[in-house]
């Protein structure tokens, strides 16, 4: 197949040739260059080994036994990638299990793949009933040839099977017989418990002797009322399905679900279980069905007293694809019974009694049919219980599309609302729809025109949905309901709307790390028309909310809007009740909607946007001044300095950092290097605790000078450095250590977020930041209150000027701000307060190297009036002073 490209030197002017190898037959056929319109082409193959290369015939040929169309899609993006030819070759002598024993190849010179219907093989004459057939590719990567029918749709009707491939590769038709090859009896008593039919399930290998010594793949299973089959697992990994008729005839399944008509159980094992089995050594599957077993008045409750064991070796669980397992007409909503798959370990049990359980299995409940999709193999059944029945009714038509090859993301999604028309055309006279895309759910309702009425639509877990005879919020089995107020029918007709649609998009990607949506789905609602403003709102109401761990607001999106290169989700329009575990959004407009999940309280985004600013521009302000003070006192004042100055100097060196190490903080996580994040995490940290730490240094200064102990200290400011910064990098240390530094993400109400570098541990934080800062605060703030009445009682009556008022005053909020305090707000961030201390704090600490400068430079100031004060004051109000100069 790599040697396409010989072949086509070999053309010259030829556009297309006949390639033959031995017994392996095929062609070439040049595609058009670039900038020319590309063409489907057609392969044909005769019983003869003749073969036909054709342009855009698009009939089936009934007489020719295969035909190959690769898509005009296809080619054209083989173009795109500098292809310049598509070969086709079919291989004979392949396992007997393939179609006509051959194989299909087909190159293109470049990797074709998810691109819907890229090639479309069809056979003809084939005996399609009595064999079942699954169209199965291999990719050829590695040493392992896989064969998998994940990129492959099969459709076989009367004699023809068709195969629709979303890759270029090498492509088979695996065939299986539909009824077993042979039929086993046992004339074995039926179980009466548990253990017994445990038992059965490990004592069928001599049922597999039986079979390997007649050479049959597949074995019809009869013991007492037991039916069942042990089929050989499949070659090359292609899937397997099975199906059982209420007479216990066992029909082997292929791809093409259409032809599953008339079976009451019907089973599907993906290729993902196969190749498990396989890595384990096993080559047969065996599947049992025991009536009567579980039928008890302990376990009543299960459906039919009937249980499944399925068996494959000991070790299949954890499928990323599950094993489905589907019962057809169960009518269970008459019954006021809710169905829930359930399994049991054989391992584990209550004596004679197996242990249900639901972990590891997924119930779909659509219409009078209960699918369990399982991760697992073992025994299953169907577990009912009593429900409160729901007033409602089932929309009159299903549509069923084409599942994306992949999740559809949020853009992808606003595309899709945005054209619904082909489903209203799609529904006929139908005045409602159920809608299935893949893991997609949906209904559209089409609008009387007159006579509007309130519409509601429940949505179960099982992803099914229902029209609501009115709204049933809190009914068990409905997960989420949306109510359309008759406001909002009435203003759809009046601009020519004509229907209403709601659709559940699963798997929406996260905002960011600390914020997603409930169950990473989003809601799309759409009337065809531009619905806003709404005087009676849209009611979304969605159970089972964990409000408890995470904050959960109601948010939207109009489709289009982003920010940051990210969709913009808002809250404008949108209020969120929250009652008993459930959300209640209440929405004046349509577009899309959700529930934002997040461990932390959201502030707006214009909020986070204003105080992210204000930092930024306090910090560089106080950087600005800060180096000025730090410059005025290290070339001009430090031989002057008193032991207060070089306190303060200390402090400013902290805070100078601080605002350093906080300005280039955003720009350093922006990098995304993990250790050089770390390192400006710990910077950033180490700066602010030192920076506590000269503030209670402050506080300590002012006391002993207050009382005239610091002069009998010997190396007193010795003492007061070490203090002030190695207490703060023993903590860093610890910290380093203990790999407590990382990236955190500061997230407003739409998404948006700032990331930074520090400690993203909430526990850590509290018991390391707020402890610490609240011991400094404690001790500040006690000093600074024995200091103020120390000014006031102390100060002499001669002095009490207008002129010392304004300097008292001058001098106390300097003190405020010299000893820390105004980081205090920090411990009113809660409830009503949140918004205004965010805006308090954020201005005075951000400012605060700029406040420091102003107090330091008047307070350093020595003027003539300032002499003859202090000439006259008594030995008191001098020990009070608050100058930095004390």
């Amino acid at each position: 197949m790599k040697a396409f490209s010989f072949y086509q030197d070999q053309m010259g002017a030829f556009s297309t040739a006949f390639i033959k190898l031995g017994n392996v037959t095929g062609g070439i056929a040049k595609l058009r260059p670039q900038g020319q319109n590309q063409t489907a082409l057609n392969f044909s193959f005769t019983a003869s080994g003749d073969v036909k290369i054709l342009e855009e015939q698009n009939n089936v040929d009934m007489e020719l036994d295969l035909q190959i169309q690769i898509s005009k899609e296809a080619n054209e993006l083989a173009v795109e990638r500098n292809s310049k030819y598509v070969g086709v070759l079919l291989f004979p002598g392949m396992p007997k299990e393939f179609l006509n024993n051959t194989m299909l190849g087909i190159e293109m010179g470049a990797n074709i793949s998810n691109l819907p219907q890229a090639i479309n093989i069809h056979y003809s004459n084939v005996d399609t009933n009595k064999y079942s057939a699954s169209c199965v590719s291999r990719d050829d990567k590695g040493n392992k040839q896989t064969w998998t029918a994940d990129q492959c749709l099969t459709n076989q009707t009367n004699g023809h099977i068709n195969c629709r491939c979303s890759h270029n590769t090498f492509i088979a038709v695996v065939m299986t017989l539909k009824r077993p090859e042979m039929t086993i009896k046992h004339n074995l008593t039926s179980p009466e418990d548990p253990t017994q039919a445990v038992q059965i399930m490990s004592n069928l290998s001599v049922f597999i002797d039986q079979m390997a010594r007649q050479n049959v793949r597949t074995a019809d299973i009869k013991i007492g009322n037991i039916t069942g089959v042990i089929a050989k697992l499949s070659p090359n990994s292609a899937v397997m399905n099975f199906g059982f008729k209420s007479n216990g005839d066992v029909n082997v399944l292929g791809e093409n679900y259409d032809e599953k008509k008339g079976f009451a159980t019907e089973i599907h094992l993906p290729t993902e279980a196969i190749q498990m089995a396989e890595t384990h050594g096993e080559s047969y599957i065996r599947i049992l069905i025991f009536p009567g077993v579980f039928k008890n008045d302990n376990d009543s409750s299960i459906l039919h007293g009937e249980v499944l064991g399925i068996e494959m070796g000991s070790n299949i669980f954890n499928l990323s694809k599950s094993i489905d397992i589907q019962y057809n007409n169960v009518t269970l909503v008459t019954s006021g019974l809710m169905p829930t798959c359930v399994s049991w370990d054989n391992n584990k049990g209550n004596g004679n009694k197996p242990n249900w359980t639901d972990v590891g299995c997924k119930t779909i409940r659509n219409s009078d049919n209960v699918k369990c999709q399982c991760s697992h193999l073992t025994f299953f059944g169907i577990l009912l219980s009593s429900v409160p029945l729901v007033e409602e009714d089932k929309p009159e038509k299903l549509l069923t599309f084409d599942a994306p090859k992949t999740p559809l993301d949020s853009d992808q999604a606003a595309k899709l609302m945005k054209n619904l028309s082909f489903i209203l055309d799609s529904m006929g006279n139908s005045s409602s729809a159920a809608i299935k895309m893949g893991n997609i759910t949906g209904v559209m309702s089409r609008l009387p025109k007159q006579n509007q009425t309130v519409m509601d639509f429940g949505f179960q877990s099982s992803g099914d949905v229902m029209i609501l005879k009115k709204n049933n919020n809190g009914v068990t089995n409905i997960k989420k309901t949306i109510h359309f107020p008759k406001k909002a029918s009435e203003s759809a007709i009046e601009q020519n709307g004509s229907f209403a649609g709601v659709f559940l998009f699963p798997e929406i990607e996260k905002l960011n790390k600390t914020s997603s949506f409930f169950n990473n789905e989003m809601m799309g609602v759409e009337m065809g028309v531009s619905i806003s403003n709404l005087s009676e709102t849209i009611d979304i109401h969605f159970t089972d909310v964990n409000t408890t761990e995470f904050n959960a607001t109601c948010v939207s999106w109009d489709g289009t809007s982003k920010e940051g290169g990210k969709n913009k989700w808002i809250t404008d329009g949108c209020l969120t009740n929250e009652a008993n575990g459930s959300i209640t959004c209440q929405c004046s407009h349509l577009t899309f909607f959700a529930i934002l999940m997040s461990t932390d309280v959201p502030i707006s985004s214009s909020d986070l946007e204003t105080l992210t600013q204000i930092t930024k521009a306090g910090c560089g302000i106080s950087l600005f001044f800060l180096g000025v003070a730090l410059f005025m006192h290290f070339l001009i004042r430090k031989n002057k300095a008193s032991e207060a100055v070089k306190i303060l100097m200390n402090l400013f060196v902290a805070l100078f950092f601080l605002n350093l190490c906080f300005l280039v903080n955003e720009s350093i996580a922006k990098l995304e290097i993990s250790a050089a994040c770390v390192a400006m995490a710990a910077a950033l940290h180490y700066s602010m605790l030192a920076t506590f730490t000269w503030f209670f240094m402050q506080a300590l200064n002012l006391y002993l000078n207050l009382h005239q102990i610091s002069l009998g200290i010997k190396y007193y400011m010795g003492k007061i450095c070490i203090a002030g910064w190695v207490i703060p990098a023993v903590v860093v240390v610890g910290l380093l250590a203990s790999s407590k530094y990382d990236y955190i993400h500061i997230s407003g109400d739409n998404g948006t977020s700032v990331t930074m570098c520090f400690i993203p541990d909430s526990a850590t934080h509290l018991a390391v930041n707020i402890s610490y800062y609240g011991i400094v605060f404690i001790f500040t703030l006690t000093i600074f209150v024995i200091t103020v009445v120390q000014i006031k009682h102390f100060t002499p009556k001669e002095a009490k000027t207008q002129e010392s008022t304004k300097k008292r005053v001058f001098s106390l909020l300097g003190l405020f701000c010299l000893l820390g305090i105004t980081w205090g707000f920090a411990f009113f961030s809660y409830g009503p307060l949140l918004l205004p201390s965010y805006y308090i704090f954020t201005i005075l600490n951000s400012f605060q190297g700029f406040f420091l400068f102003v107090y330091y430079y008047f307070s350093s100031r020595i003027l003539p009036e300032d002499i003859k004060q202090t000439k006259s004051s008594n030995q008191t109000s001098e020990t009070v002073s608050t100058s930095p100069h004390g």
